[in-house]
């Protein structure tokens, strides 16, 4: 058997030492757009109004068995809306609609029918 050679550990210096680089905030250059053709503003709470959107979302996670996402897309509809308005308005007490959107019940289909039908009035 030959015996094979190994190399010694290198000791680091300073030619050998990788150098770390520090970033700051002033060192991000701010990009600057030449056009804004194509470009529009994004209001998140007017995209949550939208009756259709949200009827959509909700139609996709049935469809997709995710209950979990129809409760997050209620909840996200409902930021921009008087919670326990709505609950009146779709005939729900506004215990049950917190308890829901908190997680520490399920909805009934009955509970779920009924918020869909509001969220299209």
């Amino acid at each position: 058997m030959v015996k094979a050679k190994t190399s010694r550990r290198r000791v680091e210096s300073s030619k050998t030492r990788k150098k770390s680089k520090t970033f700051s905030l002033e060192d991000i250059q701010p990009i600057s757009l030449k056009s804004r053709k194509g470009l529009k503003e994004l209001s998140a709470a007017k995209e949550l109004q939208d009756e259709e959107l949200i009827v959509r979302a909700l139609l996709e996670c049935l469809k997709e068995n995710d209950s979990d996402g129809v409760i997050d897309v209620l909840n996200a509809h409902l930021l921009g809306v008087n919670k326990s308005e709505f609950a009146q308005e779709a005939g729900i007490s506004r215990s049950t609609l917190y308890d829901i959107l908190h997680g520490r019940k399920n909805p009934t289909l009955r509970v779920l029918v009924s918020c869909i039908s509001e969220v299209l009035h």
